[in-house]
């Protein structure tokens, strides 16, 4: 009898779980409007409603558990039971477009956001001070943000900036194992000094002989959320040939910090809207990145001259360097790396007014943890339209 008492309930926890292989986890890509949404796998594609609710268990520590948690926000709320947070998201219309503008070849673009992007840039900062008010941890907060645009239908490009930022509304952009830095400098015949740490001074009566790219990744220090940065590759261009070079060989080396870090890139605008500078602030703690922020903002547009927040690092590279973050996916098995907010379209490098969807195509994203397809209308061209997110997979 006890034995049987113990059989019954196993038995039916398996029959759940078999009756579950029947309905696989998918993201469906759906369009409402003229927008496209992304459904997580909690939600059908029929799903309109204009506000949505979802407890992620476990969101913090119990030793960090306290009061003050709470976040009250025009688009996001949330509130805790215990380690539970209650995440609270009012849905409106995100983009405004005219039909006629609403595509480029085909393929859906991003539009206005009209719930107000300064509304969505407060969302994620709320949630990432809870970090500093003690009520996360640094992985935590990460987490957080993931659970989000994990749980909620989204337009794929808010849901892109909600977890990751974007230099338009947050004013830089984190930099961790999920991207890679490309740095493209000139190079002169006369070896004019390039960055070290500084501005790099050019010589306008000196034209370049070609320009030498170089690649670095970020690695987990493996204690923490920070990361180490070291150059994984160098490759100079001349007259239309590109050489590969060692690392000891490249002319426009950079001096980035040894030690793990927190790492973000700004921009600012010099002489133009069209002049930028690109600087690199690092630190060894948050609170020490923020200070640094603020004191390189209020500084020279050219210069790193002021910034002394204890633990951190400043290179400001001068507007002839070209400086872009490029984030990680997987390519037909391959490793690759996709602009800032780059799409399917942009991985499968598919160019031309009217761009034809393979048949044999398939995407996949994670949710919770694990890879599951994104479902889509192959009717249609919104799957090329999708921004991408680190670690998502493209096959055809």
């Amino acid at each position: 009898m006890i034995a049987l008492r113990k059989i019954v309930p196993a038995l039916a926890a398996f029959v759940l779980l078999a009756g579950c292989r029947h309905t696989p986890v998918t993201y469906q890509l759906v369009r409402q409007g003229s927008t496209a949404i992304l459904m997580p796998p909690t939600r059908t594609a029929s799903d309109t409603a204009s506000a949505y609710e979802v407890k992620i268990k476990d969101a913090r520590a119990a030793e960090l558990s306290r009061t003050g948690c709470d976040i009250e926000g025009p688009i996001l709320t949330l509130h805790w039971d215990g380690n539970t947070a209650r995440v609270g998201l009012t849905v409106t219309t995100y983009y405004t477009q005219p039909e006629s503008e609403a595509s480029r070849g085909g393929v859906p673009q991003p539009g206005m956001y009209l719930g107000s992007l300064q509304n969505l840039a407060e969302a994620r900062s709320d949630v990432l001070n809870l970090e500093t008010k003690g009520c996360l941890t640094p992985i935590e907060d990460q987490r957080m943000l993931r659970a989000v645009v994990e749980q909620f239908p989204l337009p794929t490009y808010v849901a892109y900036v909600f977890r990751l930022g974007t230099y338009g509304i947050s004013g830089g952009l984190d930099l961790n194992s999920d991207f890679r830095l490309q740095v493209i400098s000139p190079v002169y015949s006369s070896n004019t000094p390039s960055a070290q740490g500084a501005a790099a001074t050019t010589n306008p009566s000196n034209k370049p002989t070609g320009y030498e790219t170089a690649y670095y990744v970020f690695t987990p220090s493996g204690k923490d959320d920070r990361v180490k940065i070291s150059r994984a590759s160098v490759a100079e261009a001349d007259q239309g040939e590109t050489t590969a070079l060692k690392n000891s060989e490249a002319q426009n080396g950079v001096s980035f910090p040894e030690a793990p870090g927190y790492f973000r890139l700004l921009f600012r605008t010099a002489l133009s809207s069209a002049d930028h500078v690109a600087t690199i602030i690092s630190a060894t703690d948050k609170a020490s990145l923020e200070e640094a922020v603020k004191q390189r903002e209020s500084g020279p547009v050219e210069s790193c001259q002021g910034v002394s927040a204890p633990g951190a690092n400043c290179i400001t590279f001068s507007s002839d360097f070209g400086v872009n973050a490029e984030i990680r996916v997987r390519v037909n098995g391959h490793e690759a790396f996709v602009g800032v907010a780059g799409t399917v379209r942009d991985a499968m490098d598919l160019r031309g007014p009217n761009p034809i969807v393979p048949t044999t195509l398939t995407v996949r994203r994670k949710f919770q943890g694990h890879l599951v397809p994104v479902k889509f209308d192959p009717a249609t061209h919104d799957i090329l339209g999708l921004v991408l997110m680190p670690e998502d997979e493209i096959n055809w």
